[in-house]
């Protein structure tokens, strides 16, 4: 009996770190058309595991190391690549950016793919403290705020995502006079306010503030009197 074809035959678990190479400039890392080396290392991690991967991570490492303190950072996924994960089922789909880290389940993926159908680009930029309220100021004080979006080539933005989840950590090392318990994410409104988001919490062992969201906005790291 022939077996069947190894795009047919699912084995394993893996994860899989992509490192691409990035233009930095101006405190900007840019990372653009990546089709390309994803299908190289997909298609390399299938023959070591002998057949299509099941529950396959893909996790894609943005080389932040010339930018230092980046204040921007952009990864256009091509149209290719958004299909090639979209295909293979990926699991989950993590931007690794250093300080930030972004992970896409296999549901808010193809929600993306769905929206935008096209390239899509994703924007983590350090924002400007100048707008927040007095209140959100004390609260925030000298911890970091970034803007997060997904936008495609043609400008389409989208806000939230109708399916899906997005996981989101962001580095942060609490100081001794710093309780734990007390530290959370924060959504910045339009109005400058910090919202508490629901479920946030500050990891010790990771040095990292999480969270879960469908929606891309601006969050700062914030820590309650």
């Amino acid at each position: 009996m022939t077996p069947p074809p190894a795009e047919d035959t699912p084995v394993s678990v893996k994860n899989l770190n992509v490192k691409v190479k990035s233009a930095v400039k101006n405190n900007t890392v840019k990372v653009k058309n990546i089709a390309a080396v994803l299908k190289k290392e997909i298609t390399k991690a299938e023959k070591e595991q002998g057949g299509r991967i099941k529950d396959l991570s893909v996790e894609i490492t943005l080389d932040t190391a010339k930018a230092g303190n980046w204040k921007n950072l952009h990864l256009e996924m091509d149209g290719q690549a958004v299909n090639l994960l979209v295909k293979k089922n990926v699991k989950e789909w993590k931007v690794n950016g250093g300080n930030v880290n972004l992970t896409f389940d296999s549901k808010a993926l193809k929600e993306l793919k769905k929206e935008m159908n096209t390239a899509v680009v994703i924007k983590m930029k350090q924002a400007d403290k100048k707008n927040l309220s007095a209140r959100a100021g004390k609260i925030i004080g000298k911890r970091p705020v970034y803007d997060f979006s997904v936008t495609g080539i043609k400008k389409k933005q989208s806000s939230v995502l109708k399916k899906g989840r997005i996981r989101v950590a962001v580095s942060y090392n609490a100081s001794k006079k710093e309780k734990d318990k007390k530290i959370f994410a924060y959504k910045i409104d339009k109005y400058g306010a910090a919202v508490k988001i629901p479920g946030s919490y500050y990891d010790s062992d990771t040095k990292t503030v999480n969270f879960v969201s469908r929606g891309f906005f601006t969050v700062a790291v914030g820590c309650e009197k």
